[in-house]
C-alpha cells in the first residue's frame, strides 16, 4: 500500500510539472467605454436597484472582468473593467452588438446621486463621462 501512495505521489508530481501551457497566453484588464445606461429616473430611499450598462467589446478576446467604482458623497464614478487575452485569432465585434453588465445600487441618505459613466478619454487626455443625476424621493 505504502508503495502504491508512493507511486501516486511521484506520478502526480510529474503530471503537474509537465502540464504547462503551450500558447503562453497572457492576458491584462482595459476599461470600456459604456455606450449606454438603464438607471430609474428616481429611487426611494432605502430600496436597492439593478443599474444596467451597455458597452463595446472591440474584439472577443474582451470579457467582462467587474465595475471600478469610485464613490465621493453622492458622487459615483462608474467604468466596465473587460480582462483581455492577448492572442493573434480574436475577432472583430460589429459595433451595433453591445455587451451588457448590471450591479446593484442601494439608496442611502443623499437627496440625489450623481453618476459618471466612464465613456473614454477624449483628445487631450481628460475622462469623457455620461452624467446622470437621480432623485432620491
Amino acid at each position: 500500500m505504502r508503495m502504491i501512495k508512493t507511486f501516486l505521489v511521484f506520478f502526480l508530481a510529474i503530471t503537474l510539472v509537465n502540464c504547462k501551457n503551450d500558447d503562453d497566453i497572457t492576458f491584462f484588464y482595459e476599461l470600456v467605454p459604456i455606450k449606454e445606461v438603464q438607471i430609474p429616473k428616481e429611487f426611494e430611499r432605502g430600496k436597492k436597484y439593478t443599474i444596467t450598462v451597455y458597452y463595446q467589446r472591440p474584439t472577443d478576446c474582451y470579457s467582462f472582468a467587474g465595475f471600478d467604482t469610485n464613490s465621493t458623497g453622492n458622487e459615483q464614478k462608474i467604468s466596465v473593467i473587460n480582462i483581455v487575452i492577448n492572442k493573434d485569432s480574436c475577432k472583430n465585434i460589429t459595433s451595433t452588438d453591445l455587451a451588457k453588465a448590471t450591479f446593484e445600487f442601494f439608496s442611502g441618505d443623499e437627496k440625489v446621486y450623481i453618476f459618471k459613466f466612464w465613456q473614454g478619454q477624449k483628445e487631450n487626455g481628460d475622462d469623457q463621462l455620461l452624467i446622470i443625476e437621480v432623485p432620491v424621493v
